[in-house]
């Protein structure tokens, strides 16, 4: 069985209880509706948000609507990226860009890639940092939305072993800003460059359960 019937069939029990919960009778057509709309996410992030749903004094007392799932899940991505922007900016405070350093987030790692690389972020002054954060959080977010783990550089290169690679010297060890272990899971599902492929497929579940478990930990 897939992993995607599998997530089908974990979702339908989900809505059934649900329906069960609030005393209505959930037909196989609607809840293919609701999930043609929330497959994208991860059924943990949909479990989560379901439950604060019906935690919620305001409107748990209703069966939830596509649309109030989604704004709880979105609510969880914007707690995880105002958490990895946290975690950044402490790491750019404590290692700075002069290191390479690996982080215990791919997707951390991801959006550093897209904006620019480990370096650029200490090239903003301190007006572009209101504006830094917010794209930071929201590329974050995107990427976390999707529930899948996208191809990330396995080291953000710092300035020292730029100059190093350049001249052909050896190269400095990263830093390793979190625990240990999941700094080292990340380096090893990461790639050398964005460009030459995406993350071995081992690897990637191997990270996609180090994210999983992390989620788990933050409910």
């Amino acid at each position: 069985m897939s992993i995607e019937t599998q997530k089908k069939q974990r979702f339908g029990t989900v809505m059934l209880v649900l329906g069960e919960y609030y005393n209505r009778e959930i037909s196989a057509g609607v809840i293919d509706i609701y999930w043609q709309a929330l497959r994208k996410y991860d059924i943990e992030a949909i479990e989560v948000a379901i439950h604060r749903h019906l935690s919620n004094p305001d409107s748990g007392q209703f069966m939830p609507k596509i649309a109030d799932i989604v704004r709880m899940i979105e609510g969880t991505t914007q707690d995880s990226a105002a958490r990895a922007w946290s975690l950044l900016e402490d790491g750019l405070q404590r290692v700075g860009t002069y290191r390479d350093i690996v982080f215990s987030d791919p997707i951390i790692h991801r959006v550093v890639h897209d904006m620019g690389g480990w370096i650029s972020f200490g090239q903003k002054n301190v007006k572009e940092w209101p504006f830094v954060a917010k794209e930071f959080q929201e590329r974050y977010r995107a990427y976390r939305g999707r529930g899948e783990v996208p191809a990330y550089p396995k080291v953000l290169s710092g300035i020292v072993n730029g100059s190093n690679r350049s001249n052909g010297y050896e190269l400095e060890p990263p830093e390793y800003f979190g625990p240990k272990d999941a700094c080292l899971a990340v380096e090893r599902g990461g790639v050398v460059s964005i460009g030459f492929g995406g993350m071995d497929p081992s690897a990637q579940r191997f990270v996609a359960r180090l994210l999983d478990s992390g989620r788990r930990d933050a409910v």
